[in-house]
C-alpha cells in the first residue's frame, strides 16, 4: 500500500483553510500595496469564503487569478516589478503550506538559515482553533504567534552570528560569496515541480494545485504568454519555495565538505562557503556557478566575491543592533 505524507482532504478541510486565513493576515503586513479595507470586508464574510474556496477545491473546479501588478519606485528614474496575489489564492496556497512546509523543513541542511519552521510550531497549531472561534480578527500579536516560520530576524541573526564565528575563532580565513542573478524571477516552475515531488513523491495533486497557482503567478511576456518562470516575493509561500529551490546546492557542497575543509552556510540565496586555502575557495565558486547553470540560474559576476582575512569581517561583520 502507498505510503502517504498526509491526506489531500487535510490540506483543503475548512480548519485548515480558516488557519491559512489567519497565516495570510500576518503576512499580508508585507504586502507591496496594503488592501486593508479588502481584509476588512474578507473578514466579515470569512466563514462563507472559506466555504466556497473548500467546496471549489473538493470538486476539483477551483481556478487561481492573476496576480495584481504594481510598481516599486527603485529610485529616481527606475521601478522595479511589485504583485499581490488575490486573497482567497493567498488562502488556498497558505493551506497547502501548513501541511507541507514541516515536511520539508525535516529535509532542509543544518546549513540553511532561512524561512525555517518554528520549533514550537505543533504547539500554536494546536491552540489555535478553539481561540480562532471566540473572536474574528486576530490581533497581530496572536497572529505573530500562529505563524509557521520563524521571524526573519531570528535566522538572520544566527547566520551572522556563525558566520563571525567561523573566521574569527575557527580559521577559516578565505569566503567564497555568490549573489544570484534576479533569483525570484528565474525560478523555473517544471524544475520546481520535480524537486517538490521528489520531496513529496506520494503527494502528486496537493503540489499539482500550488503549482498551478504559481502558474497563475506568473508575469505575462509582451506577447502575453506565460513563460512557466518566477514567483512573486513578499509573501512567505514564495519565500519557502525559493528557499527549498537551492537544495540541489546544499546537496552539493555538503558533498563537497565532505574531501574539502569547507564551512557552508546559507540564508535564501545568499550563499557564504568558508574554507582555509585559497584553492578551494576558488574551486568552491566554480562548483557553485556549476550546479546554479544546471538549474538555469546564473551568478552575478560583479558580486561574486572571494575574501580573505580582515576584509571578511569589515564586509561581513555583525550590525551593532543584531549583538
Amino acid at each position: 500500500m502507498e505510503r502517504r505524507d498526509f491526506d489531500y482532504d487535510e490540506v483543503i478541510s475548512k480548519d485548515n483553510l480558516m488557519l491559512a486565513w489567519d497565516h495570510v493576515r500576518y503576512d499580508a503586513n508585507d504586502d507591496y500595496s496594503p488592501d486593508v479595507f479588502g481584509y476588512d470586508d474578507v473578514g466579515a464574510n470569512i466563514n462563507d469564503l472559506i466555504k466556497t474556496i473548500h467546496e471549489t477545491l473538493a470538486s476539483d473546479d477551483y481556478q487561481a487569478s492573476p496576480l495584481k501588478h504594481v510598481e516599486i519606485p527603485k529610485n529616481i528614474l527606475t521601478v522595479r516589478p511589485g504583485s499581490v496575489p488575490e486573497i482567497k489564492d493567498r488562502i488556498v496556497s497558505y493551506a497547502i503550506l501548513n501541511i507541507i512546509t514541516p515536511k520539508i523543513d525535516q529535509k532542509l541542511s543544518d546549513s540553511v538559515y532561512s524561512y525555517r519552521v518554528k520549533k514550537n510550531y505543533e504547539k500554536s497549531k494546536s491552540g489555535l482553533f478553539d481561540k480562532r472561534r471566540e473572536i474574528p480578527f486576530l490581533k497581530n500579536r496572536t497572529l505573530k504567534k500562529v505563524a509557521i516560520i520563524e521571524e526573519w530576524t531570528y535566522g538572520w541573526v544566527e547566520f551572522y552570528k556563525i558566520s563571525k564565528q567561523l573566521y574569527q575563532e575557527e580559521g577559516y580565513s578565505f569566503l567564497s560569496v555568490s549573489d544570484i542573478s534576479a533569483y525570484f524571477e528565474n525560478i523555473n516552475h517544471e524544475l520546481l515541480r520535480d524537486h517538490l515531488l521528489l520531496l513529496l513523491p506520494n503527494e502528486q495533486k496537493t503540489v499539482n494545485l500550488l503549482m498551478e497557482i504559481l502558474g497563475r503567478w506568473v508575469w505575462k511576456s509582451g506577447t502575453m504568454r506565460r513563460l512557466g518562470r518566477g514567483i512573486p516575493q513578499r509573501n512567505d509561500v514564495s519565500s519557502f519555495l525559493g528557499n527549498i529551490f537551492l537544495m540541489p546546492l546544499d546537496d552539493v557542497l555538503e558533498e563537497y565538505s565532505k574531501s574539502h575543509d569547507i564551512k557552508y552556510i546559507r540564508y535564501m540565496d545568499d550563499v557564504k562557503v568558508f574554507s582555509k586555502s585559497l584553492d578551494t575557495a576558488q574551486e568552491v565558486l566554480l562548483l557553485m556557478n556549476k550546479t546554479l547553470r544546471d538549474w538555469y540560474l546564473n551568478i552575478q559576476g560583479s558580486k561574486t566575491e572571494l575574501l580573505d582575512g580582515e576584509k571578511i569581517g569589515k564586509k561581513y561583520s555583525l550590525p551593532e543592533w543584531m549583538n
